[in-house]
């Protein structure tokens, strides 16, 4: 009953009208940075409540078989960044990833990520999806074939093997996540539109700048972005939320949304 309610606000709102990629102004604000640390594991969750006034962070602490061994929950005021531990995903957190995160539109199931897996053959320098901050280091940047890589994550890289499991997600031909070695994490590198809008806001796999990408599969990427993990729109559509991860920080982005 009481995830009903939570969800009620979501079923009578306004749709939000379809939106072109290119059309999309999207003016990026910080509102605050976090010492990974603290965090306490790897970015997996950004959620919002039904009324867009909270955010919701999950991180995971990872075994050895990259699974999560721990879960960690925060409660974030958008506007703001004043954050506070939770004891666990609110209800409004689990409803709204459930179709942040799947592998089709929420009113489209035509505009669908197809997944594949290949056997590869990477260069040294290949980072995996998370990169130095997935191992925990220090993030100091050097330039790589890859992107922006840390010293720590070259020398990884390198001492791996070369050959290893490429899991993918495409979407319009795109690559919309990609894990090398490890399992996919749904919603982790995208976040689908709400319904009506007919949007994808996605990391590129190379240095994980934001994209956002329309049904028609025209693009835009957004300037000086970087590190991008979970991004996120309101239910409404009119704020586009992720984090970017610089060296051993993650900068908590909230955007405004708009017709250009």
């Amino acid at each position: 009953m009481t995830t009903l309610l939570l969800a009620l606000p979501l079923l009578f709102a306004p749709q939000p009208a379809p939106m072109s990629a290119s059309a999309t102004k999207v003016t990026p604000k910080a509102v605050a940075e976090f010492e990974m640390s603290k965090l306490k594991g790897v970015i997996r969750r950004l959620a919002w409540n039904a009324d867009n006034t909270q955010l919701y962070l999950q991180t995971a602490e990872l075994g050895s078989d990259a699974q999560p061994k721990a879960l960690h929950h925060y409660l974030i005021d958008p506007a703001t960044g004043a954050t506070k531990n939770a004891d666990d995903e609110p209800a409004w957190a689990a409803t709204y990833w459930a179709w942040k995160s799947w592998k089709a539109a929420p009113d489209d199931e035509k505009f669908v990520i197809e997944v594949s897996e290949e056997q590869r053959k990477n260069a040294a320098t290949a980072i995996p999806m998370g990169g130095d901050y997935a191992r925990g280091g220090s993030g100091a940047d050097v330039s790589g074939a890859a992107g922006s890589a840390s010293a720590e994550s070259v020398m990884a890289a390198a001492q791996q093997s070369q050959v290893g499991t490429a899991r993918i997600m495409k979407l319009k031909g795109q690559n919309v996540g990609e894990w090398m070695n490890q399992p996919i994490v749904p919603g982790q590198s995208f976040g689908w539109g709400p319904k009506g809008t007919s949007l994808i806001a996605y990391a590129e796999p190379n240095n994980r700048a934001l994209m956002i990408m329309d049904k028609t599969g025209a693009k835009q990427k957004i300037d000086d972005t970087r590190g991008v993990y979970s991004p996120s729109f309101s239910n409404d559509s009119r704020k586009l939320t992720w984090l970017e991860v610089r060296g051993k920080k993650a900068v908590l982005v909230v955007a405004d949304v708009a017709a250009k």
